[in-house]
């Protein structure tokens, strides 16, 4: 009998409610290691099948740590327990607020330089609903995760379960991308002509998307 490990991803500023929520649907769990963005937890024992988060609102992407290293000379050893022609997928967890990113900000590019010259892999497959997704992730440095979690209808199959949302010339501010992930990630029912209240907008980025 063996722990496991999960990991949740989220926006940076969100780690509290992604804390809140996970313990909220499994109190067992035992909070282990965080970084903006990124959150583990501990389960005690690996007999059981692991977990699926139902209920997350704030955690972008969860699922099953299968291994970490810090060590270059680790990754192969890494890469290695990624069964042959799985889908992979590579991203940096959040290191930003959507719309703060300095001006050389390259999305996923501390992943990509650390496997830029691994041959023989298909970085960044695109999963359909059932697939088992093996993701490469960027924490710090040479810190890499390799977790593993199941493609559901839910989830963009961008790696990180991360849209491909550009800030709006127009928007005064970055609250235009959060509404846009919101309205992407969960789908809700709208359509022209409906009155939208939005309650401590200011300067009215999401107001700019909603009428966008």
């Amino acid at each position: 009998m063996n722990p496991r490990f999960y990991f949740a991803t989220c926006q940076v500023g969100a780690e509290k409610a992604v804390k809140a929520e996970v313990l909220a649907e499994y109190p067992a769990l035992r909070f282990a290691f965080s970084r903006p963005g990124f959150i583990t937890f501990k389960e005690e024992s690996d007999e059981n099948p692991g977990l699926v988060l139902k209920k997350g609102i704030f955690t972008r992407l969860w699922g099953t740590v299968f291994a970490q290293t810090k060590d270059p000379a680790a990754l192969g050893t890494l890469l290695a327990l990624i069964p042959a022609g799985a889908i992979i997928q590579c991203f940096d967890r959040d290191e930003f607020v959507p719309g703060d990113e300095p001006n050389t900000f390259e999305q996923h590019s501390r992943i990509y330089s650390i496997l830029k010259d691994i041959p023989g892999y298909a970085w960044n497959g695109t999963p359909k609903a059932g697939d088992e997704v093996y993701s490469m992730i960027w924490i710090d440095d040479f810190h890499v995760f390799l977790g593993l979690h199941v493609h559901t209808e839910r989830l963009a199959p961008t790696p990180g379960n991360i849209p491909a949302i550009q800030l709006a010339e127009e928007s005064p501010s970055r609250a235009y991308l959060k509404i846009e992930e919101a309205l992407f990630r969960f789908k809700p029912a709208y359509e022209k002509g409906m009155t939208v209240l939005e309650v401590g907008c200011a300067p009215g980025g999401a107001t700019t998307a909603l009428l966008n």
